[in-house]
Parts: structure tokens; sequence; C-alpha cells
């Protein structure tokens, strides 16, 4: 389902930053403009990796239409 880019923003930013080397100021500025930039939705998954691992390669495969 599509979701506010501040929503995203909310999703990404507590891993992403620990993860990305470098300030976190410069962090939060590129999660910012990544969000700005491309469409985002939250994507409800289960438990088993192969059902996970298909609705992804679905979901980018079909464009997120």
């Amino acid at each position: 389902m599509p979701i506010s880019r501040k929503d995203a923003m909310i999703a990404l930013a507590p891993s992403g930053i620990v993860q990305m080397p470098g300030e976190r100021e410069a962090g939060f500025r590129f999660f910012s403009e990544l969000t700005r930039d491309l469409p985002c939705y939250r994507l409800s998954l289960g438990t088993e990796p192969r059902e996970i691992a298909g609705t992804i390669a679905d979901f980018v495969l079909r464009g997120a239409a």
C-alpha cells in the first residue's frame, strides 16, 4: 500500500542512520532525498522467507502498479 513520505522517513531512519557511515545529518538528507524521488510503499510480509522473496519480486516486476 502507498505511504506518505513522512511515514517512509520514519520507517527508514532508525536502522538506516545507524548503518550509514558519516554524520547523522548527511544520512537524514540522503533519506529525505530518497523518499522525495521514489514512490513509497508499505509491504505486509509473512514469516516464510520464500513467500517474502516472491512477494517482493512480484512487486518489483509489476512496477508497483
